[in-house]
């Protein structure tokens, strides 16, 4: 295997901080910073994780419909777009996961486009199979699986019409 690079590091070797705290408050902060920065240069910068691809997932919130982004570890598979819904290995599901099963429009923003699509999450040799595609693009998804109980979701965001 690799030598995992300095982002596979340390989230393999850390979890997430827990929602609700100061460190959390931080780890948002640095997302926001992200999504500006990628923005501003069309995924140049911003746009991996390593050497994984980064899309901003556009969804909107399941209780208040606000609008939401989010950075996210992506793979294309032809004109799909697969998402996992780790949060680092956390017990819970991430906010966006609710968030899609709520509002299953989306728009996937990358190379400073966006596209809309529908989201749905998968399951038996559908899920493997993506996972397992996942794991060539972010190996350290099965560290996050070993830290949960739970089986982490694998989303396929397909195109749909304008």
């Amino acid at each position: 295997m690799a030598e995992k690079r300095f982002w596979a590091k340390l989230t393999s070797q850390t979890k997430p901080p827990p929602t609700g705290t100061l460190r959390w408050s931080a780890y948002k902060l640095v997302t926001r910073f992200n999504v500006w920065i990628y923005r501003r240069s069309d995924g140049r910068v911003g746009g991996r994780f390593d050497d994984a691809p980064i899309c901003i997932l556009h969804h909107r919130g399941a209780k208040t419909g606000a609008a939401r982004e989010t950075p996210l570890v992506f793979c294309g598979e032809g004109d799909n777009v697969i998402l996992i819904a780790s949060m680092g290995g956390q017990p819970r599901h991430p906010a966006w996961f609710h968030n899609l099963r709520a509002h299953s429009e989306i728009e996937i923003e990358r190379d400073g486009r966006r596209a809309p699509m529908t989201a749905r999450v998968t399951d038996g040799d559908e899920r493997e199979r993506l996972w397992q595609l996942m794991l060539t693009v972010w190996p350290t998804y099965d560290v996050y699986q070993s830290r949960t109980d739970r089986v982490i979701p694998v989303i396929l965001c397909a195109p749909r019409s304008p």
